[in-house]
């Protein structure tokens, strides 16, 4: 989810109902087709609690190749302010983002 103050989030939903979101800024394109977006925070919360998240500040960053070319994966790492680290990927069905 791209957000027009130049945020980003990626949300991840666990099996479980909880969901994940890795949230910061664009960062520079390393190239046309990458891109680089500098985590500051990770924002946890359960399906069906939308007003009751914790979140917590991290350090880190989620990369991505452009979605509208095909397969994209998101690749998201980082460490918690408690010094928990972090590690998400998810692959896309290669459609073009809607």
């Amino acid at each position: 989810m791209s957000y027009p103050d130049g945020r980003v989030g990626f949300y991840f939903i666990l099996n479980d109902g909880r969901i994940v979101t890795f949230s910061g800024i664009d960062a520079p394109n390393p190239t046309p087709d990458t891109d680089v977006v500098k985590l500051d925070k990770v924002i946890m919360g359960v399906m069906g609690k939308p007003n009751d998240p914790e979140v917590v500040a991290a350090t880190g960053r989620c990369t991505y190749c452009n979605p509208y070319k095909g397969e994209s994966t998101v690749s998201c790492d980082g460490t918690m302010s408690n010094g928990q680290r972090f590690s998400a990927r998810f692959t896309s069905d290669g459609k073009p983002p809607t």
